[in-house]
Protein backbone atom coordinates (compact mmCIF):
# COMPACT_ATOMS: atom_id res chain seq x y z
CA UNK A 1 0.00 0.00 0.00
CA UNK A 2 1.39 3.41 -0.97
CA UNK A 3 2.04 6.17 1.52
CA UNK A 4 -0.66 8.31 -0.10
CA UNK A 5 -3.28 5.57 0.18
CA UNK A 6 -2.28 4.89 3.80
CA UNK A 7 -2.59 8.58 4.81
CA UNK A 8 -5.40 9.02 7.35
CA UNK A 9 -8.52 11.03 6.63
CA UNK A 10 -9.11 13.84 9.11
CA UNK A 11 -12.50 15.57 9.20
CA UNK A 12 -13.19 18.52 11.47
CA UNK A 13 -16.66 19.95 12.03
CA UNK A 14 -17.19 23.35 13.64
CA UNK A 15 -20.67 24.56 14.60
CA UNK A 16 -21.30 28.34 14.49
CA UNK A 17 -24.37 29.74 16.29
CA UNK A 18 -25.30 33.24 15.14
CA UNK A 19 -27.78 33.90 17.97
CA UNK A 20 -25.10 34.03 20.69
CA UNK A 21 -21.99 34.19 18.48
CA UNK A 22 -20.53 30.98 19.85
CA UNK A 23 -18.91 27.99 18.19
CA UNK A 24 -18.03 24.43 19.13
CA UNK A 25 -16.67 21.27 17.54
CA UNK A 26 -19.10 18.55 16.44
CA UNK A 27 -18.91 14.79 16.25
CA UNK A 28 -20.14 13.00 13.15
CA UNK A 29 -23.49 12.04 14.68
CA UNK A 30 -24.11 15.64 15.77
CA UNK A 31 -23.84 17.08 12.27
CA UNK A 32 -27.41 16.45 11.07
CA UNK A 33 -29.12 17.87 14.21
CA UNK A 34 -26.87 20.94 14.08
CA UNK A 35 -27.86 21.67 10.47
CA UNK A 36 -31.55 21.51 11.43
CA UNK A 37 -31.15 24.35 13.91
CA UNK A 38 -32.02 27.91 12.95
CA UNK A 39 -29.49 30.74 12.94
CA UNK A 40 -26.47 28.46 12.63
CA UNK A 41 -24.11 26.97 10.09
CA UNK A 42 -21.32 24.38 10.00
CA UNK A 43 -17.79 24.42 8.64
CA UNK A 44 -16.51 20.98 7.58
CA UNK A 45 -12.80 20.71 6.86
CA UNK A 46 -11.60 17.49 5.16
CA UNK A 47 -7.95 16.47 4.93
CA UNK A 48 -7.73 13.29 2.84
CA UNK A 49 -5.58 11.80 0.06
CA UNK A 50 -8.56 11.55 -2.34
CA UNK A 51 -11.79 13.47 -2.91
CA UNK A 52 -14.00 10.48 -2.06
CA UNK A 53 -14.74 11.66 1.53
CA UNK A 54 -15.76 15.06 0.15
CA UNK A 55 -18.24 13.59 -2.31
CA UNK A 56 -19.61 11.27 0.37
CA UNK A 57 -20.31 14.19 2.70
CA UNK A 58 -21.87 16.19 -0.14
CA UNK A 59 -24.23 13.30 -0.82
CA UNK A 60 -25.04 13.03 2.88
CA UNK A 61 -25.95 16.72 2.86
CA UNK A 62 -28.36 16.12 -0.02
CA UNK A 63 -26.22 17.66 -2.77
CA UNK A 64 -26.27 15.42 -5.83
CA UNK A 65 -22.96 16.48 -7.35
CA UNK A 66 -19.47 15.03 -7.51
CA UNK A 67 -16.51 17.40 -7.44
CA UNK A 68 -12.73 17.08 -7.69
CA UNK A 69 -12.48 15.36 -11.05
CA UNK A 70 -9.59 17.67 -12.02
CA UNK A 71 -8.13 17.95 -8.52
CA UNK A 72 -4.86 16.21 -9.44
CA UNK A 73 -4.19 18.33 -12.56
CA UNK A 74 -0.84 20.14 -12.24
CA UNK A 75 -2.09 23.34 -13.88
CA UNK A 76 -3.28 26.20 -11.66
CA UNK A 77 -6.91 26.77 -12.67
CA UNK A 78 -9.73 28.52 -10.76
CA UNK A 79 -12.64 26.25 -11.83
CA UNK A 80 -15.62 28.17 -10.46
CA UNK A 81 -18.79 26.04 -10.60
CA UNK A 82 -22.31 27.17 -9.74
CA UNK A 83 -24.88 24.57 -8.69
CA UNK A 84 -28.42 25.11 -7.37
CA UNK A 85 -27.31 23.63 -4.04
CA UNK A 86 -23.85 25.21 -3.66
CA UNK A 87 -20.89 27.04 -5.14
CA UNK A 88 -17.63 25.21 -5.85
CA UNK A 89 -14.24 26.73 -6.64
CA UNK A 90 -10.53 25.92 -6.42
CA UNK A 91 -8.27 28.02 -4.19
CA UNK A 92 -4.45 27.84 -4.06
CA UNK A 93 -1.92 28.40 -1.32
CA UNK A 94 1.87 27.96 -1.24
CA UNK A 95 3.15 24.85 0.50
CA UNK A 96 4.93 25.76 3.73
CA UNK A 97 4.89 29.56 3.23
CA UNK A 98 6.85 30.18 6.46
CA UNK A 99 9.88 28.49 4.91
CA UNK A 100 9.86 31.01 2.04
CA UNK A 101 9.11 34.04 4.22
CA UNK A 102 12.38 33.59 6.16
CA UNK A 103 14.97 34.57 3.57
CA UNK A 104 17.75 33.42 5.91
CA UNK A 105 16.82 29.88 4.83
CA UNK A 106 17.83 30.67 1.27
CA UNK A 107 15.62 30.69 -1.79
CA UNK A 108 13.40 27.65 -2.32
CA UNK A 109 11.00 26.54 -4.99
CA UNK A 110 7.41 27.61 -4.25
CA UNK A 111 4.88 24.90 -4.98
CA UNK A 112 1.12 25.54 -5.05
CA UNK A 113 -1.27 23.49 -2.92
CA UNK A 114 -4.85 23.16 -4.13
CA UNK A 115 -7.99 23.10 -2.02
CA UNK A 116 -11.66 22.84 -2.90
CA UNK A 117 -14.10 25.32 -1.39
CA UNK A 118 -17.84 24.50 -1.36
CA UNK A 119 -20.29 27.10 -0.02
CA UNK A 120 -23.97 26.61 0.87
CA UNK A 121 -26.47 28.64 2.88
CA UNK A 122 -26.08 26.32 5.88
CA UNK A 123 -22.58 24.95 5.54
CA UNK A 124 -19.16 25.48 4.02
CA UNK A 125 -16.76 22.66 3.16
CA UNK A 126 -13.02 22.83 2.51
CA UNK A 127 -11.09 19.87 1.13
CA UNK A 128 -7.32 19.52 0.76
CA UNK A 129 -4.81 16.72 0.44
CA UNK A 130 -1.83 18.79 1.65
CA UNK A 131 -1.30 20.97 4.67
CA UNK A 132 -2.79 24.41 3.97
CA UNK A 133 -1.36 27.17 6.16
CA UNK A 134 -4.12 29.60 5.17
CA UNK A 135 -6.78 27.22 6.51
CA UNK A 136 -4.95 26.93 9.83
CA UNK A 137 -4.94 30.70 10.09
CA UNK A 138 -8.65 30.95 9.25
CA UNK A 139 -9.49 28.36 11.90
CA UNK A 140 -7.49 30.22 14.54
CA UNK A 141 -9.06 33.58 13.60
CA UNK A 142 -12.62 32.51 12.81
CA UNK A 143 -13.82 32.61 16.44
CA UNK A 144 -12.73 36.23 17.00
CA UNK A 145 -13.99 37.41 13.61
CA UNK A 146 -17.28 35.54 13.98
CA UNK A 147 -18.05 37.24 17.29
CA UNK A 148 -17.76 40.68 15.68
CA UNK A 149 -18.90 40.40 12.06
CA UNK A 150 -19.48 36.86 10.82
CA UNK A 151 -23.01 36.41 9.52
CA UNK A 152 -22.96 33.18 7.50
CA UNK A 153 -20.83 30.49 5.88
CA UNK A 154 -19.54 32.97 3.32
CA UNK A 155 -17.39 34.70 5.93
CA UNK A 156 -15.18 31.57 6.09
CA UNK A 157 -14.64 31.87 2.33
CA UNK A 158 -13.87 35.58 2.71
CA UNK A 159 -11.24 34.94 5.41
CA UNK A 160 -9.65 32.26 3.23
CA UNK A 161 -9.50 34.51 0.16
CA UNK A 162 -8.10 37.37 2.23
CA UNK A 163 -5.39 35.23 3.80
CA UNK A 164 -4.29 33.73 0.48
CA UNK A 165 -3.95 37.16 -1.10
CA UNK A 166 -2.01 38.37 1.94
CA UNK A 167 0.43 35.47 1.62
CA UNK A 168 0.88 36.03 -2.13
CA UNK A 169 1.93 39.63 -1.52
CA UNK A 170 4.29 38.78 1.34
CA UNK A 171 5.88 35.84 -0.45
CA UNK A 172 6.58 38.06 -3.45
CA UNK A 173 8.13 40.67 -1.15
CA UNK A 174 10.28 37.99 0.51
CA UNK A 175 11.41 36.85 -2.93
CA UNK A 176 12.36 40.45 -3.79
CA UNK A 177 14.19 40.93 -0.48
CA UNK A 178 16.28 37.84 -1.13
CA UNK A 179 17.16 39.01 -4.63
CA UNK A 180 18.01 42.46 -3.27
CA UNK A 181 20.45 40.93 -0.77
CA UNK A 182 21.79 38.70 -3.51
CA UNK A 183 22.33 41.57 -5.92
CA UNK A 184 24.42 43.55 -3.41
CA UNK A 185 27.10 40.84 -3.46
CA UNK A 186 27.15 39.98 -7.14
CA UNK A 187 30.35 39.93 -9.13
CA UNK A 188 30.79 39.48 -12.90
CA UNK A 189 32.22 36.00 -12.37
CA UNK A 190 29.10 34.90 -10.44
CA UNK A 191 26.79 34.97 -13.44
CA UNK A 192 27.16 31.33 -14.40
CA UNK A 193 26.95 30.08 -10.82
CA UNK A 194 23.91 32.20 -9.94
CA UNK A 195 21.94 31.45 -13.10
CA UNK A 196 20.11 28.72 -11.16
CA UNK A 197 19.06 31.20 -8.46
CA UNK A 198 17.70 33.60 -11.08
CA UNK A 199 15.74 30.78 -12.75
CA UNK A 200 14.35 29.74 -9.36
CA UNK A 201 13.25 33.27 -8.46
CA UNK A 202 11.63 33.66 -11.86
CA UNK A 203 9.77 30.34 -11.39
CA UNK A 204 8.50 31.53 -7.99
CA UNK A 205 7.19 34.77 -9.44
CA UNK A 206 5.44 32.85 -12.21
CA UNK A 207 3.84 30.52 -9.63
CA UNK A 208 2.62 33.45 -7.55
CA UNK A 209 1.27 35.19 -10.62
CA UNK A 210 -0.72 32.11 -11.66
CA UNK A 211 -2.18 31.79 -8.17
CA UNK A 212 -3.18 35.44 -7.86
CA UNK A 213 -4.67 35.32 -11.36
CA UNK A 214 -6.71 32.25 -10.39
CA UNK A 215 -7.92 33.93 -7.20
CA UNK A 216 -8.79 37.09 -9.11
CA UNK A 217 -10.89 35.09 -11.56
CA UNK A 218 -12.75 33.42 -8.69
CA UNK A 219 -13.39 36.76 -6.98
CA UNK A 220 -14.54 38.37 -10.20
CA UNK A 221 -16.92 35.48 -10.88
CA UNK A 222 -18.38 35.64 -7.37
CA UNK A 223 -19.09 39.36 -7.62
CA UNK A 224 -21.30 38.79 -10.68
CA UNK A 225 -23.21 35.74 -9.46
CA UNK A 226 -26.85 36.19 -8.56
CA UNK A 227 -27.43 33.48 -5.99
CA UNK A 228 -28.75 33.10 -2.47
CA UNK A 229 -25.34 31.95 -1.29
CA UNK A 230 -23.91 35.43 -1.80
CA UNK A 231 -25.48 38.32 0.11
CA UNK A 232 -24.80 42.01 -0.45
CA UNK A 233 -22.30 42.26 2.39
CA UNK A 234 -20.25 39.33 1.14
CA UNK A 235 -20.38 40.64 -2.44
CA UNK A 236 -19.08 44.05 -1.31
CA UNK A 237 -16.20 42.43 0.57
CA UNK A 238 -15.32 40.21 -2.36
CA UNK A 239 -15.42 43.19 -4.70
CA UNK A 240 -12.90 44.98 -2.48
CA UNK A 241 -10.63 41.93 -2.48
CA UNK A 242 -10.91 41.78 -6.25
CA UNK A 243 -9.69 45.37 -6.46
CA UNK A 244 -6.84 44.65 -4.06
CA UNK A 245 -5.65 41.81 -6.28
CA UNK A 246 -4.55 44.25 -8.99
CA UNK A 247 -1.71 45.85 -6.95
CA UNK A 248 -0.45 42.36 -6.09
CA UNK A 249 -0.33 41.45 -9.78
CA UNK A 250 1.42 44.72 -10.58
CA UNK A 251 4.02 44.04 -7.88
CA UNK A 252 4.66 40.62 -9.44
CA UNK A 253 5.21 42.25 -12.83
CA UNK A 254 7.58 44.70 -11.15
CA UNK A 255 9.47 41.78 -9.61
CA UNK A 256 9.90 40.17 -13.02
CA UNK A 257 11.35 43.44 -14.29
CA UNK A 258 13.63 43.51 -11.25
CA UNK A 259 14.98 40.07 -12.17
CA UNK A 260 15.42 41.15 -15.78
CA UNK A 261 17.40 44.13 -14.49
CA UNK A 262 19.67 41.87 -12.43
CA UNK A 263 20.29 39.62 -15.42
CA UNK A 264 20.96 42.60 -17.68
CA UNK A 265 23.37 44.10 -15.14
CA UNK A 266 25.28 40.84 -14.79
CA UNK A 267 25.44 40.42 -18.55
CA UNK A 268 26.75 43.97 -18.87
CA UNK A 269 29.37 43.31 -16.20
CA UNK A 270 30.36 40.10 -17.98
CA UNK A 271 30.64 41.97 -21.28
CA UNK A 272 32.81 44.63 -19.62
CA UNK A 273 34.98 41.89 -18.19
CA UNK A 274 35.41 40.33 -21.64
CA UNK A 275 36.23 43.77 -23.03
CA UNK A 276 38.95 44.21 -20.43
CA UNK A 277 40.40 40.81 -21.31
CA UNK A 278 40.43 41.76 -24.98
CA UNK A 279 42.17 45.02 -24.10
CA UNK A 280 44.88 43.21 -22.16
CA UNK A 281 45.46 40.75 -24.99
CA UNK A 282 45.61 43.59 -27.51
CA UNK A 283 48.20 45.49 -25.45
CA UNK A 284 50.36 42.39 -25.03
CA UNK A 285 50.13 41.65 -28.76
CA UNK A 286 50.99 45.24 -29.62
CA UNK A 287 54.10 45.11 -27.43
CA UNK A 288 55.28 41.78 -28.81
CA UNK A 289 54.64 42.66 -32.48
CA UNK A 290 57.57 45.11 -33.07
CA UNK A 291 59.91 42.86 -31.08
CA UNK A 292 58.92 39.96 -33.29
CA UNK A 293 59.52 42.14 -36.35
CA UNK A 294 63.06 43.06 -35.22
CA UNK A 295 63.85 39.47 -34.34
CA UNK A 296 62.55 38.29 -37.69
CA UNK A 297 64.65 40.79 -39.63
CA UNK A 298 67.91 39.83 -37.97
CA UNK A 299 67.05 36.17 -38.08
CA UNK A 300 67.04 36.05 -41.90
CA UNK A 301 69.73 33.88 -43.50
CA UNK A 302 71.28 36.48 -45.81
CA UNK A 303 75.07 36.66 -46.08
CA UNK A 304 75.15 40.44 -46.39
CA UNK A 305 73.60 41.90 -43.21
CA UNK A 306 75.99 44.67 -42.07
CA UNK A 307 74.78 44.79 -38.47
CA UNK A 308 75.52 41.08 -37.98
CA UNK A 309 79.30 41.74 -37.97
CA UNK A 310 79.14 44.96 -35.97
CA UNK A 311 80.83 44.73 -32.57
CA UNK A 312 78.24 45.31 -29.87
CA UNK A 313 75.31 44.94 -32.31
CA UNK A 314 73.64 42.40 -30.09
CA UNK A 315 73.44 44.79 -27.15
CA UNK A 316 72.43 47.68 -29.37
CA UNK A 317 69.58 45.57 -30.77
CA UNK A 318 68.43 44.64 -27.24
CA UNK A 319 68.58 48.30 -26.26
CA UNK A 320 66.46 49.30 -29.25
CA UNK A 321 63.93 46.59 -28.37
CA UNK A 322 63.83 47.78 -24.74
CA UNK A 323 63.40 51.38 -25.90
CA UNK A 324 60.49 50.31 -28.11
CA UNK A 325 58.81 48.50 -25.19
CA UNK A 326 59.27 51.46 -22.83
CA UNK A 327 57.98 53.86 -25.48
CA UNK A 328 54.91 51.75 -26.05
CA UNK A 329 54.20 51.47 -22.31
CA UNK A 330 54.52 55.25 -21.96
CA UNK A 331 52.07 55.82 -24.81
CA UNK A 332 49.62 53.25 -23.37
CA UNK A 333 49.89 54.89 -19.96
CA UNK A 334 49.14 58.32 -21.42
CA UNK A 335 46.11 56.85 -23.18
CA UNK A 336 44.89 55.15 -19.99
CA UNK A 337 44.99 51.67 -21.46
CA UNK A 338 47.15 50.15 -18.72
CA UNK A 339 44.39 50.38 -16.11
CA UNK A 340 42.77 47.23 -17.55
CA UNK A 341 46.09 45.41 -17.26
CA UNK A 342 46.55 46.49 -13.65
CA UNK A 343 43.02 45.41 -12.72
CA UNK A 344 43.56 42.01 -14.32
CA UNK A 345 46.90 41.60 -12.52
CA UNK A 346 45.36 42.61 -9.18
CA UNK A 347 42.54 40.10 -9.58
CA UNK A 348 45.05 37.40 -10.46
CA UNK A 349 47.22 38.09 -7.39
CA UNK A 350 44.67 39.04 -4.71
CA UNK A 351 41.56 37.12 -5.77
CA UNK A 352 42.13 33.37 -5.91
CA UNK A 353 39.28 31.08 -6.82
CA UNK A 354 36.20 32.71 -5.27
CA UNK A 355 33.26 30.76 -4.05
CA UNK A 356 29.81 32.08 -3.23
CA UNK A 357 29.64 31.92 0.58
CA UNK A 358 27.12 32.58 3.33
CA UNK A 359 27.65 36.34 3.57
CA UNK A 360 25.07 39.12 3.56
CA UNK A 361 23.74 39.53 0.09
CA UNK A 362 24.95 36.14 -1.09
CA UNK A 363 23.70 32.57 -1.19
CA UNK A 364 23.46 30.70 2.11
CA UNK A 365 24.27 27.27 0.72
CA UNK A 366 25.95 26.37 -2.54
CA UNK A 367 23.78 23.30 -2.99
CA UNK A 368 20.46 25.03 -2.31
CA UNK A 369 20.04 26.53 -5.75
CA UNK A 370 21.61 23.55 -7.53
CA UNK A 371 19.13 21.07 -6.06
CA UNK A 372 16.25 23.48 -6.47
CA UNK A 373 17.13 24.18 -10.09
CA UNK A 374 17.21 20.49 -10.90
CA UNK A 375 13.82 20.04 -9.19
CA UNK A 376 12.06 22.68 -11.26
CA UNK A 377 8.91 21.08 -12.65
CA UNK A 378 8.47 20.85 -16.40
CA UNK A 379 6.13 23.34 -18.00
CA UNK A 380 2.62 21.94 -17.93
CA UNK A 381 -0.01 22.68 -20.53
CA UNK A 382 -3.51 23.67 -19.50
CA UNK A 383 -6.10 20.90 -19.84
CA UNK A 384 -8.66 21.69 -22.51
CA UNK A 385 -11.74 21.00 -20.40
Amino acid sequence: MSAEAAAPTVIRRIHYRMDNRSLCKLREEELAPALDEDECFVWIDIHAPTVDPLNEILHQLGTEISVGRHFDYPAVLPRVFEHPDCLVCYVYDVSDPDRHLHISNGLGLMEPSRLILVVNERWVITFHSDRIAALEYVESRSAAVFRSEGNGPAFIAYLLFQRCMYEYAHLNLANDNYLDRLQSGLQPDDFEELAGIIDLAHANILTLKKMISSLQIVLGRLTTMQTSFIDDDFRARILQLHKNAFPVRWSLDSSRQFIDGIVAGMQTASSNRMSEIATVLTIVSTIVLPLTLITGIYGMNFDDIPEIHFRGGYFICLGIMLFVVIGQLWVFHRLGWLRSVMRAFTQLVRAPERKVSAQPGQIENDTDYTVARRSLPPRQGLPMS
